[in-house]
């Protein structure tokens, strides 16, 4: 097969991605320190991931916001910047395109 053949194969394949506000794709930075960018080849797929993007990603931020505030309550010092990060969800605007 060509490269046309193929790209023409592939032009197919229904393709989705989790993406932000403007359209670009989320990406990861993986153990090789590689940015990846996922896509799917179902909607359900992606909005499945997407689901779990989000609920992971509450659960997580509430635990370090408890973390920080407790201590904050024993006197220690806590950067203010990364208690308003915790503050801002991520996945605010994301979508599946």
């Amino acid at each position: 097969l060509t490269l046309q053949d193929v790209a023409q194969r592939l032009n197919q394949v229904p393709t989705f991605a989790i993406v932000d506000k403007t359209g670009v794709p989320y990406t990861v930075v993986g153990e090789d320190a590689k940015v990846t960018a996922y896509f799917f080849t179902t909607f359900v797929e992606a909005d499945r991931i997407l689901k779990i993007a989000r609920e992971s990603s509450d659960i997580e931020r509430k635990k370090a916001m408890q973390i920080l505030k407790l201590k904050q309550s024993k006197g220690e010092m806590v950067n203010q910047d990364e208690l308003d990060d915790l503050k801002v969800d991520p996945w605010d605007g994301a979508r599946i395109s």
